[in-house]
């Protein structure tokens, strides 16, 4: 009785240990912590077994309740094994990582603010194998197999308890023979505590199996920069050959503006792109697209996900619409029209650049650009913010209301309600920036300056309306507005 309870003892020891491990396996970082997580990797599964060379990247993005602002707002990229793959915008939630390598892998997202800091990081581990016919379990579900599939551990477990079962079987069939005085006889008691030993064994190998997960996460060592490309920083201008859909081929004047910052976490001669200027797409009456640049450039020059993002669209289109989409183009692959890779270097920024203008309509550039200077200008100060307004102009409008302001580089933008009217701008200074205002009368775009004091902004303008609506006036408007950081 005594070698029976013991054996069960190991049986029930062996199983308790091995899914006390699966339980410890199955607890996200963030739970370990204690601390709420406002952005998730919600594919693949920490620990996944892949078949094939594609991994699927699904996060979560959940508002942090003390600022309302940081994971749900900043831009994400997304690293494997340490090398940037690409990144998600602020409504963007997935994409699929191609060709990767069998074996194991480290998958890290990283959403950084404006500023290019860190807000929030997470990373999982996985592993992804070869497929061969009728390699894949039938229990794969959307191509990632569950990390408690059988290993070969669990196999070699599973055939030591078969075994052992077919030779107490084999002892008890022949135990009934009469066999030779002298001979070894096992009894029945002693097969029935060989037969609880191997069990306890099986079940100590599938709890061992169970175990074979991979290594415990670490922080990453950040390489040295041996760049073998130069630093690209510098203003670069040039023709583009642009087709906005079904509208013919035009050549048009664009300026990038690139300036390199050390990577959160790069390979070897890679380049973090941010916090520049671009001005992109040329619309009729002179209106421009103007906005940010974000992304990084692989040691042979390729762009990884470089983004063009305008923050004028209120402007350019005043209906509004599509502005979730509208005024975002990406380099190379990312964009959303095949073509040549855009590359940077030798001075030069060569390929397509392909997304969605203000209007939301489907764009492709083809575009060579020159390095005219290794440097930018000054970054600029960022009047970004919610702001109480008022404003008043000659022709009786007199309001207030609440105007948000939108800025990504030295490039900004705001709707200005009480007097409906649009405006963009760039800063010029410290303190000092050049505006343009829109309202619903004018027939051109009213020209003005803006200063900076402390937490105020003031602003005036003035231009020509043309009557366009019966209870539009036409002459010369001029207007003020302040406007309060609240």
């Amino acid at each position: 009785m005594r070698a029976i309870r013991l054996a069960l003892a190991m049986a029930v020891l062996c199983a308790g240990f091995g899914s006390e491990r699966a339980s410890a396996q199955a607890v996200p970082e963030e739970a370990v912590s204690g601390q709420p997580a406002h952005l998730r990797i919600v594919e693949p599964p920490d620990g996944a077994i892949i078949p094939g060379s594609s991994i699927r990247v699904v996060i979560a993005r959940e508002p942090a309740p003390a600022d309302g602002a940081a994971a749900d707002r900043a831009t994400v990229f997304i690293f494997l094994d340490g090398a940037q793959q690409s990144s998600l915008l602020a409504k963007e939630t997935q994409l699929t990582l191609e060709n990767v390598a069998p074996g194991r892998h480290r998958i890290s997202v990283l959403a950084i603010d404006r500023d290019n800091q860190v807000v929030e990081r997470r990373d999982v581990s996985v592993r992804t194998v070869e497929v061969a016919s009728g390699s894949v379990s039938p229990s794969a579900d959307a191509g990632i197999l569950s990390p408690a599939s059988w290993s070969s551990v669990d196999l070699a477990a599973a055939a030591l308890a078969a075994l052992g079962l077919a030779a107490i079987a084999l002892t008890l069939l022949g135990g009934g023979r009469r066999r030779p005085r002298g001979s070894p006889r096992l009894g029945r008691s002693a097969a029935m505590r060989l037969l609880l030993v191997a069990v306890a064994l099986a079940a100590c190998g599938r709890a061992a199996g169970q175990t074979d997960s991979p290594p415990a996460r670490q922080s990453p060592v950040v390489p040295g920069r041996s760049a073998t490309q130069p630093d690209p920083t510098g203003v670069y201008s040039g023709i583009v050959s642009l087709t906005i859909e079904d509208f013919p081929t035009v050549l048009q004047a664009w300026r990038i503006d690139i300036q390199s910052h050390p990577c959160p976490e790069c390979v070897p001669g890679q380049y973090f792109l941010s916090g520049t200027n671009f001005s992109g797409i040329n619309f009729v009456g002179g209106l421009v697209e103007r906005g940010g640049v974000r992304g990084t450039l692989n040691p042979d020059g390729a762009a990884i996900d470089l983004s063009l993002t305008a923050v004028n669209c209120m402007f350019i289109n005043p209906s509004g619409s599509d502005r979730n989409y509208g005024g975002r183009t990406r380099g190379g692959s990312f964009g959303e029209a095949a073509g040549n890779p855009l590359v940077v270097e030798n001075g030069a920024i060569t390929g397509r650049i392909s997304g969605r203008d203000c209007y939301g309509r489907v764009v492709t550039a083809d575009v060579s650009l020159q390095r005219q200077s290794a440097s930018v200008p000054t970054p600029c100060t960022s009047i970004q913010g919610i702001y109480t307004a008022t404003y008043a102009n000659s022709v009786g409008l007199n309001h207030g209301g609440v105007a948000t302001v939108v800025q990504d580089g030295c490039f900004f933008t705001a709707e200005l309600p009480g007097i409906n009217a649009r405006l963009e701008g760039v800063m010029t200074g410290s303190n000092s920036a050049e505006v343009r205002v829109r309202d619903a009368c004018a027939t051109t775009v009213y020209d003005g300056t803006l200063t900076v004091t402390g937490n105020t902004l003031q602003g005036s303008y003035s231009g020509a309306a043309a009557g366009a609506a019966m209870a539009c006036p036409s002459g010369t408007v001029s207007g003020t507005f302040t406007l309060t950081h609240s």
